[in-house]
């Protein structure tokens, strides 16, 4: 049975530049799910989409990385950076207890 992959949110993001190419080094046989732009889809604001996505790849491990880091953005757009910061976190976290409840969230 192959090993159930990882998901990387935010994985088109700064962070992720440096934790992809070790990941990969690390897990080679593994399958890393990397949702950002231009990558997988995932509108983490979306509680029904991150829901499917979870059900549908069962994750063992979660790495959130998906955020408005930025403060320019965030002092502009506040709601955004609520939805996205927070609901974002929330819809991950309780699609994982609901869909992939062996999943480790980081």
């Amino acid at each position: 049975m192959p090993e159930r992959p990882i998901l990387i949110t935010g994985a088109s993001g700064f962070v992720a530049a440096y934790l992809l190419p070790r990941l990969a080094a690390a897990f080679p046989d593994r399958a890393l799910i990397r949702c950002g732009a231009g990558l997988t889809p995932l509108d983490v604001t979306d509680a029904a989409e991150v829901a499917a996505l979870v059900a549908r790849e069962q994750p063992e491990f979660c790495v959130h990385l998906a955020a408005i880091s930025a403060v320019p953005v965030a002092r502009k757009d506040p709601d955004l950076a609520w939805r996205v910061n927070l609901h974002g976190s929330l819809n991950l976290a309780r699609s994982i207890l609901a869909h992939a409840p062996g999943c480790t969230l980081l």
